[in-house]
C-alpha cells in the first residue's frame, strides 16, 4: 500500500477516534481546565491560555473537520 494511502487512512481513523471518544476527551479536558484555573488564579498561567485550553463540542467538531481536510490533501 502506498504511503499516501496509509497516511490518508490513518488521518481518517484519527478523525473517527476523536469523534467516538469525544465524551472522554471532554471529560479529560474538564480536569485539565480545573488545574489550569488554579494556575491562572495563582498567576502562573494567563487567562488567554486558559481560554484556548477549553474544549467544547464545537471545538471537537472543528478538530475532526481539520483532520479530515488534511486527509483530503492526499
Amino acid at each position: 500500500m502506498p504511503q499516501r494511502m496509509r497516511r490518508t487512512g490513518a488521518l481518517h481513523r484519527i478523525a473517527d477516534l476523536v469523534d467516538t471518544n469525544r465524551e472522554r476527551i471532554l471529560a479529560a479536558n474538564d480536569k485539565d481546565v480545573e488545574v489550569a484555573l488554579g494556575l491562572t488564579k495563582a498567576g502562573k498561567m494567563s487567562t488567554s491560555l486558559l481560554k484556548r485550553l477549553k474544549l467544547d463540542g464545537a471545538k471537537i467538531d472543528e478538530i475532526i473537520k481539520s483532520v479530515q481536510d488534511v486527509a483530503k490533501l492526499g
